[in-house]
């Protein structure tokens, strides 16, 4: 549970990260900053460490999720995956924000050639995407391991996982009905 914490917390630092890169650009259009060396200089640098904090923490995040699947711990992975999805909901949002700001930013400086810049704001999001999906797959494999799901929602849910806002609301489906599942079982067991 540390650990998602400490993911999430990293997610939105890089929302930091970008609203100061675009705070950069805006001063530079306002500014009439013609050399744009400066921004250069300092935007690729922190682009690249992010770079690399991001596949470091990546690594991390899929590493921890695994020693979940092994330990076969599906209590940890459900608040796991419950806290991961619905945290990371308005980081997307922001996140398409901003990365959308800076796209219109980059285009602005580079008079029109920037406008090749555009796909990658979705390429990285989409990046983000499957990273905090690591503990979904998962946890929708584990709970198809247990027989807690048949192979027809195995399949959908693992499909959706892929899909932005799909995601979400298959997990929150999922959850319920594990939930559900789990109340069922209880009161078998206290008939019984």
């Amino acid at each position: 549970m540390k650990k998602i914490k400490i993911f999430i917390t990293a997610l939105y630092l890089n929302n930091i990260i970008l609203t100061t890169i675009i705070g950069f650009i805006i001063y530079s259009i306002i500014r009439k900053i013609d050399d744009y060396s400066m921004f250069y200089n300092i935007t690729i640098p922190v682009i690249i460490i992010w770079i690399i904090c991001f596949l470091v923490l990546a690594i991390l995040n899929l590493i921890s999720s695994l020693k979940l699947f092994y330990k076969e711990d599906l209590n940890s992975f459900d608040k796991s995956v419950r806290l991961l999805k619905l945290f990371t909901i308005p980081f997307f949002i922001l996140n398409f924000i901003l990365l959308g700001s800076l796209t219109i930013g980059f285009v602005a400086i580079s008079h029109g050639f920037g406008i090749f810049f555009i796909p990658v704001p979705f390429i990285i999001t989409y990046c983000i995407l499957i990273v905090t999906s690591f503990y979904s797959i998962l946890y929708i494999l584990l709970l198809w391991k247990k027989n807690k799901i048949n192979n027809t929602e195995f399949l959908i849910i693992f499909i959706l996982q892929f899909c932005f806002i799909l995601d979400i609301i298959s997990i929150i489906y999922l959850l319920k009905k594990i939930k559900l599942l789990n109340i069922k079982g209880q009161n078998a067991s206290e008939k019984a």
